[in-house]
């Protein structure tokens, strides 16, 4: 009698945990958490606020309301210093103590060249930002 109660117990919280991830998966939307849902933009996609996490959007590095790649003008041109914060900033909620930002010019004066290197200073990863709309492309 006991081994029938605990198989029929197993049983029930299986497909109770089994409906539980059915209901949270739909919660979300058909595209899961940052995609666009039914009911607008998932976490991080756009702006903060309610049933919006942090976003990609705001600040000088998001692209605004445009979608689809396209960069929308910043309020004030993004200036050497602004990069570099921004990008030490990065460095650190990745965590990884290897990182440092290198060096941080103007290339021309819509755009400046960052560098992330690591602590002895072998290149990771060249960077040009456009200093209008904060739009970063990688450097080969």
């Amino acid at each position: 009698m006991k081994r029938k109660t605990i198989i029929i117990a197993t049983t029930a919280t299986l497909i109770g945990l089994g409906a539980l991830g059915i209901t949270a998966s739909l919660a979300q939307g058909p595209y899961g958490k940052g995609g666009y849902s039914w009911h607008g933009a998932g976490y991080g996609m756009m702006q903060s606020g309610p049933g919006y996490g942090p976003g990609m959007m705001p600040g000088k590095f998001g692209r605004g309301d445009c979608r689809f790649g396209q960069a929308q003008a910043l309020d004030t041109p993004l200036t050497v210093e602004d990069v570099r914060a921004q990008i030490e900033k990065r460095l650190q909620w990745r965590g990884n103590d290897r990182l440092k930002v290198g060096s941080v010019t103007d290339k021309d004066e819509n755009t400046i060249v960052a560098e992330i290197v690591t602590v002895d200073d072998s290149l990771v990863r060249k960077i040009e930002i456009d200093r209008n709309t904060g739009r970063r492309t990688p450097v080969n």
